[in-house]
C-alpha cells in the first residue's frame, strides 16, 4: 500500500524505510524486501536451493567442505543426491561422530585418502574431544600425495570446539531451514523429478496428496513462529518427517485398492509428525490440520486450501516444471490464513522479527568509540 498524502511521492525507497520503522513496526521487514527488490533485483528476495556442484568445483583433497548447521537442518539428503549425480554414491563413507567414533573415523579417513573416496563426518559438534585429532589429520593431507578425488566433507553446529584452522581453510556453506510455505515448497519438489512424479500406478491421486502433504509439511514448521498461537511447545520438524511420509504415501497407495485416508492420517498425524509431539493439544492441532490435506476432497482440481483461493490443487497432468512454475506463484510472505489463524497473529510475529533484524543491523557498527550508555535510537543517528 501506498504512503498517505505527499510521503508517497516526495520519498525515496530509503527513506520509505525510515517512514514504516516509526510507523509500522510490523511492516518494516516486508518494506525491506521491496526495497532490496528495487535496488537489487527480485533474485536476491526469492529462496534459494543449495547447489553443491558450485562449492565442489573450488574443491581440493586438502579443503575441506563444512556444513554450518541451524537447528532442524541436515544436508544429508543433498550431499547423498550429489553423491549420485558425480557418480559416487558407492564411494563415500559416512559416520555420525559421538563417543568412542573417533578411531573408526581416523580408520575411515586414512583408507578414504588411498582410495580416493569421500568421508563424510556428521555432527562433528557432539565430539569435541576428537577435534584436535581431526584439525591434524587435515592439515597433513598432502594433494600432491592424497588421491585427487579424495573429498571431506564436515557438518557442525556452530562450535566454540571446533578447530578455527579448519575454518580457515574449508569452504564454507550455511544450511539454513527454509522460510515460508512456497520456500519450502520449492526445496521440496526441486529435489524431486518427473519419473517420480509419474512412478505411482495412481499417479493424479500421488500428485493431488503429494501436493496436500507438502503444504501440510510447510504448514507445522511455519506455526513455530507464531509462539504459542502456533503450538503450546516448539517442535523441530524436519525434511526426514516430510520424506517418510512421501514414501509410506506411495506405498499405500500401491497396495490399497481404495484410497486408504484413515492409515494416511494415522501414520503421518500420530507417528511420524505426532511422534515429536509430547502436548496433547499440540497433537489434537496437528490432526485437525492433517484432516484439511488428507481428505477426498483435495483430489478434486481447483480445490483450494484457504478462502483466498492462492493455495490450491492444479490440474494432475502437469509435469514437474508446471508445478515449479505454480510454486513460484505463490506469496514469499505467508499470511495467517493459510494456518487458521486471525490476521493479528501476525502482528507479534512480524514486529519480534524486525526488532531481530535492526538489532543484527546495529551489531554491524565498528566499534571503534564508545557510546556510553546510549540506547539503540541514539546510535543509530540517521
Amino acid at each position: 500500500q501506498p504512503l498517505p498524502g505527499p510521503l508517497e511521492s516526495e520519498t525515496n525507497s530509503f527513506q520509505k524505510l525510515l517512514v514504516m520503522r516509526c510507523l509500522r513496526l510490523d511492516k518494516v521487514t516486508n518494506a525491506m524486501q521491496d526495497f532490496v527488490s528495487l535496488n537489487l533485483g527480485q533474485k536476491f528476495i526469492e529462496p534459494q536451493t543449495s547447489d553443491l556442484s558450485i562449492v565442489f568445483k573450488d574443491s581440493s583433497p586438502s579443503i575441506p567442505l563444512i556444513f554450518v548447521l541451524s537447528p532442524g537442518t541436515d544436508p544429508a539428503a543433498d550431499l547423498y543426491k550429489f553423491a549420485e549425480e558425480m557418480k559416487f554414491s558407492k564411494k563415500m563413507s559416512a559416520i555420525s561422530l559421538g563417543q568412542g567414533q573417533g578411531p573408526r573415523a581416523e580408520a575411515m579417513m586414512r583408507n578414504s585418502m588411498e582410495r580416493g573416496k569421500w568421508v563424510f563426518f556428521q555432527n562433528c559438534h557432539l565430539a569435541p574431544s576428537w577435534m584436535p585429532s581431526l584439525e591434524r589429520l587435515i592439515e597433513a593431507v598432502d594433494s600432491d600425495k592424497v588421491h585427487r578425488d579424495f573429498r571431506t566433507w564436515l557438518t557442525s553446529l556452530p562450535s566454540n570446539k571446533f578447530p578455527v584452522s579448519i575454518l580457515q581453510s574449508g569452504s564454507k556453506m550455511t544450511i539454513e531451514p527454509p522460510r515460508g510455505i512456497k520456500a519450502n515448497l520449492m526445496k521440496t519438489y526441486m529435489n524431486l523429478t518427473d519419473d517420480f512424479l509419474n512412478s505411482c500406478s495412481k499417479t493424479g491421486n500421488f500428485k493431488s496428496l503429494l501436493l496436500s502433504l507438502c503444504l501440510f509439511h510447510g504448514i507445522t514448521i511455519e506455526r513455530r513462529k507464531f509462539g504459542p498461537l502456533g503450538f503450546n511447545i516448539p517442535y523441530e520438524f524436519t525434511d526426514g518427517d516430510l520424506r517418510i511420509c512421501i514414501s509410506q504415501l506411495k506405498m499405500f497407495l500401491e497396495e490399497y485398492t481404495e484410497l486408504p485416508f484413515k492409515v494416511l492420517k494415522y501414520t503421518a498425524g500420530e507417528i511420524n509428525y505426532g511422534g515429536r509431539v509430547t502436548d496433547d493439544w499440540d497433537r489434537r492441532c496437528i490432526m485437525n490440520i492433517l484432516a484439511d490435506f488428507y481428505n477426498p476432497d483435495v483430489l478434486e482440481e481447483g480445490f483450494i486450501y484457504s478462502a483466498s483461493g492462492i493455495y490450491r490443487q492444479i490440474d494432475t497432468d502437469t509435469d514437474l516444471e508446471g508445478y515449479l512454475e505454480y510454486i513460484k506463484t505463490l506469496p514469499l510472505n505467508d499470511t495467517p490464513e493459510i494456518f487458521g489463524l486471525h490476521d493479528n497473529a501476525n502482528i507479534t510475529f512480524a514486529q519480534n522479527e524486525t526488532n531481530v533484524l535492526l538489532n543484527c543491523l546495529v551489531l554491524l557498527q565498528p566499534k571503534s568509540s564508545t557510546t556510553g550508555g546510549k540506547g539503540v535510537e541514539e546510535v543509530c543517528d540517521v
